[in-house]
């Protein structure tokens, strides 16, 4: 494969991640309820974007919230486009920090949320951000 193709085939995996994360996102208005800050304790989903120019990078999360005023944490499973699927992980969110390019999205879900994904898990039917959609989408 050329350098150009290389290039052009990068670019439409970006173009397809910013689509499955903008489905997502779309999902997460439609069925959840959309949080600046989630009280602790709290089961959320949360998608962070970052748009530079034509780069586009994405990081979705869901799990349970601890806050450190003004701060907190999501401590569950995370997805990024280094990891294949989605792994252990937290996501910290800094409020005071303002950010001209990033883009937060979060939403509570219900309890037992996490006890349902880990279920997909166990089974093999949960890896990537689609199938995160497609729960949401069923469950609320």
């Amino acid at each position: 494969m050329s350098q150009v193709e290389l290039l052009i085939s990068n670019n439409n995996q970006d173009n397809s991640m910013e689509q499955i994360v903008a489905n997502l996102k779309e999902k997460m208005r439609q069925k959840l309820e959309i949080v600046e800050k989630p009280e602790n304790g709290k089961e959320v989903v949360i998608v962070i974007e970052e748009k530079i120019e034509k780069s586009y990078t994405a990081e979705v999360g869901f799990g349970k919230c601890w806050r450190l005023d003004p701060n907190y944490d999501i401590v569950g499973k995370m997805f990024t486009e280094n990891t294949p699927e989605f792994v252990d992980g937290t996501i910290k969110i800094h409020t005071k920090e303002k950010y001209k390019t990033r883009k937060l999205l979060i939403g509570v879900t219900e309890p037992g949320f996490i006890r349902k994904i880990d279920e997909a898990i166990w089974d093999g039917k949960f890896k990537n951000i689609e199938d995160l959609t497609n729960i949401i989408d069923r469950l609320f």
